[in-house]
């Protein structure tokens, strides 16, 4: 079983660890590829995913969806970077898609994690 870890930052110095649950993992996909063609093998990756609104991971997202700590919902992107195993394996941007409210207060977040790397064949 692969451990997948998340971290985002709002200020991309300050990285901090999202709590995932384990009934909700992110599926990954690791695929040994052909190298004759390189814009095959490094292209854009992206992968939504959702995540609860723990107190750890509303502080790790400024507190973002939470309007009576933070008045703007502008700004939905975060610098993000995931580990697998211990190892990283993507940087990039997670963009929260979705905030979910239960019984008026924030119950998850669903977003949309992609990364840094552009096609080679541009």
């Amino acid at each position: 079983m692969m451990l997948t870890e998340v971290y985002v930052s709002f200020d991309n110095e300050n990285f901090n660890k999202l709590d995932l649950d384990s009934d909700q993992p992110i599926p990954m996909k690791y695929i040994q590829k052909d190298t004759q063609d390189l814009s095959k093998i490094y292209s854009p990756y992206s992968q939504n995913f959702s995540f609860s609104a723990t107190p750890r991971n509303q502080r790790a997202l400024d507190f973002f969806g939470k309007t009576e700590s933070r008045k703007t919902l502008n700004d939905k992107l975060f610098f993000c970077k995931v580990y697998a195993n211990n190892l990283l394996s993507f940087t990039g941007f997670l963009k929260i898609t979705d905030v979910i409210e239960k019984n008026g207060k924030l119950d998850m977040y669903s977003g949309n994690f992609t990364t840094l790397m552009s096609n080679l064949k541009d």
